[in-house]
């Protein structure tokens, strides 16, 4: 979203905030529990628990490590490399969670600033005064210009696209486009939360599964 010049042509920039969320990012289609086994991909052990909207697993904790074993029938070097997966999935996925809402976060500030822009006009229009305003030529470049009351504003929506838009219209767009942008930034603080929880049960699992590892190597060469 980037602010454009004020002429009298009135020209102000909106861009859409329904970037969607991907399974990569830790979001998607919610899926059916009732199909979900709670397998680790490539793995035939039941480490994962319930999934929330977005399709983001949780990890369950391993409170006993050889009654766990012994339920999957799988040994401790399996469990290992299985965790060690998981926690390099819930990693990614939270390095690309932080990616996409710095986006979104980029975009609140500049559709606040042409939501402001298309008020003005509209206030202006209600008032039907000249709006005395400065715009944006090129990097810390501004000219001033008068723009007379006008009925029209138009809207940046991507690229090469600008459309006309009655200033109610205009308003109404950015106005939910700011709310769409405010929704998915707490999706993604919502599912961070998520995601970090699951990365710090995995690591725990990780330590005692190890330390488990240990104490049998330890018990195979004192035996």
């Amino acid at each position: 979203v980037r602010t454009l010049p004020l002429v009298p042509a009135a020209m102000a920039s909106a861009a859409s905030a329904s970037t969607a969320l991907s399974p990569a990012a830790g979001a998607g289609a919610a899926a059916s529990d009732e199909s979900f086994d709670g397998l680790v991909p490539g793995y035939s052990i039941r480490l994962l628990g319930p999934r929330n909207a977005r399709n983001i697993p949780t990890m369950k904790f391993i409170d006993d490590i050889v009654a766990f074993l012994k339920e999957e029938s799988c040994t401790t070097e399996t469990l290992l490399q299985a965790l060690t997966t998981m926690h390099g999935k819930y990693k990614m996925m939270e390095s690309a969670m932080l990616s996409n809402r710095q986006r979104m976060q980029a975009k609140q500030p500049e559709i606040e600033r042409s939501l402001a822009a298309v008020r003005r006009l509209q206030k202006a229009k209600a008032e039907d005064a000249t709006l005395d305003t400065t715009f944006n030529i090129s990097d810390n470049v501004f000219a001033r210009a008068d723009v007379p009351p006008t009925e029209t504003v138009c809207l940046w929506l991507g690229v090469n696209v600008l459309v006309e838009y009655p200033l109610d219209e205009a308003e109404a767009m950015l106005a939910e486009s700011l709310q769409q942008v405010k929704d998915k930034e707490a999706i993604y603080d919502e599912d961070l939360r998520l995601v970090r929880e699951q990365a710090i049960t995995t690591e725990v699992n990780l330590s005692r599964s190890f330390n488990h590892d240990v104490q049998e190597r330890r018990r195979a060469k004192s035996g």
